[in-house]
């Protein structure tokens, strides 16, 4: 059954216990990250529950587990969904990059995506490219003088 064009759920992830969650609803099957924008329909049986709608808006949709914004994008909703998971939507322009961390937040990835296609861009790389925060200290390193006869030795030779 269509109910206003809408036709299938492309994206659930409900709490441990069921009682709460996040979901998209679209009339065509969605691969994400996709362009398009989301309207907010409300909350049902606990679950918020948003519309995704394909356009040339110029904003990337991603949804994913427990992300954060780093650059280029912005969460539009996120639900702790008990038992460490998390569910998140992030809104992200031509390019953008979060931060996916895994369960307990014990592992992260930080991943960039161009056009809506992930690109591999390691975080050495984004780091030094200002993308993404780096402690940016200048090393102080002091080199120790050698002492030994040998050390003398060239010394007076003029060698070292």
């Amino acid at each position: 059954m269509t109910i206003r064009g809408v036709n299938q759920e492309i994206f659930r992830a409900i709490s441990t216990n069921g009682r709460w969650g996040l979901a998209i609803v679209a009339e065509t099957k969605v691969v994400f990250p996709a362009k398009g924008k989301l309207t907010l329909l409300g909350t049902f049986e606990g679950v918020k529950t948003f519309k995704f709608t394909a356009d040339e808006s110029g904003q990337w949709i991603y949804v994913g587990g427990d992300l954060v914004p780093i650059a280029g994008a912005v969460v539009v909703e996120s639900e702790s969904l008990q038992s460490g998971n998390h569910a998140t939507i992030v809104a992200g322009g031509d390019f953008f990059v979060v931060k996916d961390y895994g369960y307990m937040r014990r592992r992260s990835e930080i991943l960039a995506f161009k056009d809506g296609v992930r690109i591999k861009l390691p975080a050495t790389v984004m780091a030094a490219m200002g993308l993404i925060p780096a402690e940016n200290k200048p090393v102080v390193v002091e080199i120790p003088a050698i002492e030994s006869p040998i050390a003398e030795a060239l010394r007076k030779a003029g060698i070292v």
